[in-house]
């Protein structure tokens, strides 16, 4: 096999098993635990409202 050829395969190897592990440390979100959690209780229309701008900005934190 020549050099260029196995230089490939290394590369390829190499971005395989950074794929694979970086996928493994993704943590599940727990944004639908707190909303399920969250309609056993009744609020106003207001507090709906805060309550929904913190999930969307706990979502972005997730996100990033």
């Amino acid at each position: 096999m020549s050099m260029l050829a196995q230089l490939k395969s290394a590369v390829i190897i190499a971005i395989t098993s950074a794929s694979i592990a970086g996928c493994t440390t993704i943590k599940r979100s727990e944004i639908p635990y707190f909303i399920q959690k969250l309609e056993s209780h009744s609020f106003t229309p207001a507090e709906k409202e805060t309550i929904g701008e913190l999930l969307r900005y706990v979502n972005d934190l997730e996100n990033r």
